[in-house]
């Protein structure tokens, strides 16, 4: 198929998984143009097909309906006949002949069809619905594996604590344990102010499969840093692998060495690595295996403190790469619940309800 027959088909899929009341808006069919346009990497169709399953579907019933859409349209694909070919016009008649000279044009019987010109494909607009008073949504919308909301909330829970503040707290039992002493009331016994000292690095996987989580990870980055709990978050990148070189940037444009960026990475830091680990495409990579476990291997010479954050649901990690790399590194699924038990491992401090997924 041609481009423009992919753009097509790719619309009218879009179309009717709207029609079956997918959550999809105007965002999500601009990032499958785009990805469509040269970011997304595929050889044939099938590929197409299955990339854009995984940017669109978020169950079991819309992968399933997905698919019967995506056959449908496909065969009417192929069915479609090619557009009738252009007939050269008429030559024009002489401009020395009179008009009663002119060459009669022949008649057209009654059997015979007009000559139509080819059809120009028109797409129609997106049907753009009004938000429902008493849904409190808007139609358009993005719709992640945990909000920005969410995402705050999970941030709360990493919590260093440190007495290094100023002197302005009363502490009631050094007081009490004066009074006592003393037989009186002289002055308050102060204590300095607990101040959070939390330290989170990112390390996220940028790119190929990660593509569609682009905006997510993004914002998982922005909500660290408002996060008033955390003294600094900082991000580097990688892709696939961190293979001896990281990323300052989301673009992979300013390269420099593990060793340069976890420079400041001590035993108290929090490190997540967000990576679909290689579940996102179903593949058992054993190059990526290998290189994952000297990755960790230096990130723990860092720091103890590290866990996996991965955007792919646990049923995709079976039979891939992340079925093998969970057991080098704690690995949670980046929803709201796994965001917290991430947060609550590289804390330190375990608690008796995380849930190692």
């Amino acid at each position: 198929m041609s481009g423009l027959d992919e753009r097509e088909l790719l619309i009218r899929v879009f179309l009717r998984l709207r029609q079956r009341e997918f959550d999809l808006g105007v965002s999500d069919l601009r990032d499958a143009l785009r990805l469509l346009d040269g970011a997304w990497p595929f050889d044939h169709l099938a590929e197409l097909r299955q990339d854009m399953r995984r940017l669109w579907c978020r169950s079991w019933e819309q992968e399933h309906a997905f698919n019967e859409v995506w056959d449908e349209e496909e065969r009417v694909e192929k069915t479609t006949e090619p557009p009738p070919e252009v007939l050269p016009a008429p030559p024009l008649p002489d401009s020395n002949l009179r008009p009663q000279e002119a060459t009669p044009q022949p008649r057209q019987s009654l059997g015979e069809a007009p000559d139509t010109q080819p059809r120009e494909v028109v797409v129609s607009t997106l049907p753009v619905k009004m938000p429902d008073r008493q849904g409190g949504r808007a139609e358009l919308s993005v719709r992640w594996p945990l909000t920005p909301r969410a995402m705050a909330y999970g941030w709360q829970y990493l919590k260093r604590m440190r007495a290094d503040g100023s002197m302005t707290v009363v502490d009631m039992e050094a007081t009490i344990a004066r009074i006592a002493r003393n037989g009186y009331f002289t002055a308050p016994v102060y204590r300095r102010k607990l101040r959070h000292h939390g330290r989170v690095v990112l390390l996220i996987d940028r790119r190929g499969s990660m593509a569609p989580f682009h905006q997510l990870t993004d914002d998982l980055l922005m909500t660290a840093r408002q996060a008033p709990t955390i003294e600094q978050a900082q991000a580097f990148y990688f892709h696939d692998v961190m293979s001896g070189t990281l990323y300052a940037d989301p673009l992979l444009n300013e390269p420099l060495t593990p060793e340069e960026g976890l420079r400041d990475c001590g035993p108290g830091t929090s490190l997540l690595v967000v990576s679909d680990a290689g579940a996102a495409r179903g593949n058992l990579d054993s190059d990526r295996v290998l290189a994952t476990v000297e990755m960790i291997a230096a990130l723990r010479r860092h720091t103890p403190l590290l866990a996996w954050l991965n955007p792919m649901p646990p049923s995709r990690w079976i039979r891939t790469s992340a079925q093998l790399i969970r057991h080098l590194a704690p690995m949670f699924h980046l929803d709201q619940d796994g965001l917290t038990d991430a947060v609550k491992a590289v804390r330190g401090k375990h608690s008796s309800g995380l849930r190692r997924q």
